[in-house]
């Protein structure tokens, strides 16, 4: 019998913010995941990116300042990862651009 397991945490990004991820295993595969890059703008924690495989498969969406993805912005991880390797990606990502993508956000503010 599978075991399905759920496993939420953040990633404090010290002043940049934080990354929380949210990801469902069957033992050591990810079925499910969630990445998601929220900067402390104006008091609040606003999702600015999103890695997930809602639809079936992998994507980064690119979030506007009320957390709604931007239409037209989506982008398509290659069909050949899987989710483990799709959620590395992601998540090293987030962790390495964080800046770039706090810059591009803070562009979009209204």
């Amino acid at each position: 019998m599978s075991r399905r397991q759920e496993r939420q945490y953040d990633i404090d990004l010290g002043e940049g913010g934080f990354i929380r991820v949210r990801r469902t295993n069957i033992r050591d595969k990810i079925i499910a995941f969630t990445a998601q890059y929220e900067p402390f703008v104006e008091g609040w924690f606003r999702p600015a990116v999103r890695y997930d495989t809602a639809h079936g498969r992998a994507h980064r969406d690119t979030l506007d300042w009320d957390g709604r993805p931007i239409r037209g912005l989506k982008e398509w991880l290659p069909v050949s990862m899987n989710f483990n390797e799709a959620f590395t990606f992601a998540e090293q990502d987030l962790k390495t651009n964080w800046l770039k993508y706090l810059t591009a956000f803070l562009r979009r503010r209204r």
